[in-house]
């Protein structure tokens, strides 16, 4: 019977342990008590709570520089850095005059921190943080944004009103300002780029790209103006636009099609199923690399739709090659955070699979790391339903988020996917990459969940991942993502596979 090395019997630093948080090493601390439950010597469990000592004490500094990061500590006004998510989720919602968007970059900033060093100008970043907000009342939502400036928000507001509020705005920065009794008072102007929806973006991205350029349209006509994006940002606007417009017509017309890359077993190497992935060829621009459709699909709302399209056409195809005979092969699907938010996922993917007549196990469900930190809670209710339906949960690209614990422990997956981040360097003995991967394995297996290693491209990695006992690999060493002929030559045997 296969048993797990104790963590005696490779390198992995201290440091690793407890420093590298964000990076999934935690997870080292846990194979120690794993290992410390086996040995009980005293030495050990003296180690063992230094150990967690250290770890919780970097996880609440952590906590509180995550919460101090939220919010500026010269103005007290809530950072956009931080706040970005929620006002990409703000954007997306209808509005029925739109949203615009100010950046108000303050005019040589740099002689205010010259004249009164950093605590002085600090003040002043507060003085025309109040003003701005005074300025836009329950109208606009101001954070602070970049070096020297602020961003405003205005939901539900028309061109013509946004830029009646910026000449607000400039002329409340513009008035005198008095630091210091001692000292004559003086005046800051600001350079205000505006951005508008749709005319300019319908994301948050374009827009702040729009109001950017408008930004610097007003700093070259003298500084202390107002200006709307140039025509060449108006038409990159545009262009995203008509992309946009065309993807949509695309989903509603049934115009994508799956590609398939395959997944073989770790030991045998034998092809076992497929990861499902979504492809958009346009009749004009050929084919679209996912990188770009995908972003823009999320930027529209365009997610959910393409997931039930993915995993319905998925099911369908692999009911036809179960039909064929071959009836051990397996799908894998990925699933986006908008379809993990829908209450009725459960009962669409219990439906989908009755009506193709596919076991549950035969499904595997994909989700990243970024989707269970929006929402831990209403995730592992959804999760355990899924669960409840015996489809496999994986948990893909492990140890490059987050990487949290808990979701191994709250949440019932089946399957941990390593990032191919981690495979890239396997095979070097000595390699920080093969540590962290040898501790993911011997991780999961201690806890019952399978492992898929992705992006395996060499033999030498091939054969490294198979050393440490991987259950289950993918990469363009085994096949690159194919049309569903070769796909369907392949799983017949009709194919010579790469690995001989």
């Amino acid at each position: 019977m296969w048993a797990p090395p104790s963590l005696t019997s490779f390198a992995l630093p201290r440091a690793l342990v407890v420093g590298g948080l964000s990076s999934g090493l935690l997870i080292a601390f846990v194979l120690f008590l794993l290992d410390l439950s086996r040995r009980r010597s005293t030495e050990a469990a003296e180690t063992a709570r230094s150990l967690l000592t250290e770890t919780e004490r970097r996880l609440d500094a952590q906590r509180r520089l995550n919460d101090a990061a939220a919010m500026d500590s010269a103005t007290g006004l809530p950072r956009f850095s931080a706040q970005a998510t929620l006002i990409t989720e703000q954007i997306g919602t209808q509005a029925p005059s739109g949203h615009g968007l100010a950046i108000v970059d303050l005019d040589g900033f740099g002689m205010v921190n010259d004249s009164f060093g950093h605590d002085g100008g600090d003040e002043v970043l507060r003085r025309m943080g109040q003003r701005i907000s005074g300025a836009v009342g329950e109208q606009g939502r101001v954070y602070r944004y970049g070096g020297e400036g602020f961003l405003v928000h205005f939901i539900d507001t028309d061109i013509d009103q946004l830029s009646r509020w910026a000449e607000e705005i400039r002329r409340a920065v513009g008035q005198p300002i008095a630091l210091y009794s001692t000292h004559p008072s003086f005046t800051v102007t600001a350079s205000i780029g505006l951005a508008h929806a749709p005319e300019h973006g319908i994301d948050l991205q374009s827009l702040l790209r729009s109001a950017d350029d408008a930004r610097h349209l007003a700093k070259r006509a003298g500084r202390n103006q107002v200006r709307l994006p140039s025509a060449g940002a108006q038409q990159d606007a545009n262009d995203r636009l008509s992309r946009v417009t065309a993807l949509r017509e695309a989903v509603a017309r049934g115009q994508l099609r799956l590609a398939y890359q395959p997944v073989v077993a770790g030991d045998t190497l034998q092809l076992i199923g497929f990861e499902a992935l979504a492809r958009w060829r346009h009749p004009a621009w050929g084919e679209v690399p996912p990188s770009v459709f995908i972003p823009l699909a999320e930027s529209a709302g365009l997610m959910e739709d393409i997931g039930h399209f993915v995993l319905e056409q998925a099911c369908q195809q692999l009911a036809r090659w179960r039909a064929m005979g071959l009836r051990t092969l397996c799908m894998a699907v990925n699933l986006s955070p908008s379809q993990l938010g829908q209450p009725t996922l459960a009962p669409w993917i219990a439906d989908c699979l009755q009506r193709h007549a596919l076991p549950a196990d035969a499904l595997t469900l994909e989700l990243t790391e970024s989707v269970l930190v929006e929402d831990m809670g209403a995730a592992q209710r959804i999760l355990q339903s899924l669960h409840e339906l015996g489809v496999r949960l994986a948990l893909d690209d492990f140890g490059t988020g987050y990487s949290s614990m808990s979701y191994l422990q709250r949440l019932p997956l089946d399957v941990i996917k390593i990032d191919r981040s981690f495979v890239d360097g396997i095979a070097a003995e000595d390699s920080t990459d093969r540590a962290i991967a040898r501790t993911i394995l011997v991780l999961a297996h201690e806890m019952g969940l399978r492992t898929i290693a992705e992006g395996v491209e060499t033999v030498e990695q091939m054969n490294a991942l198979q050393q440490m006992q991987c259950d289950e690999m993918q990469g363009y060493f085994f096949g690159r993502p194919m049309e569903v002929d070769e796909a369907t030559a392949l799983a017949r045997g009709q194919l010579r596979q790469p690995m001989g």
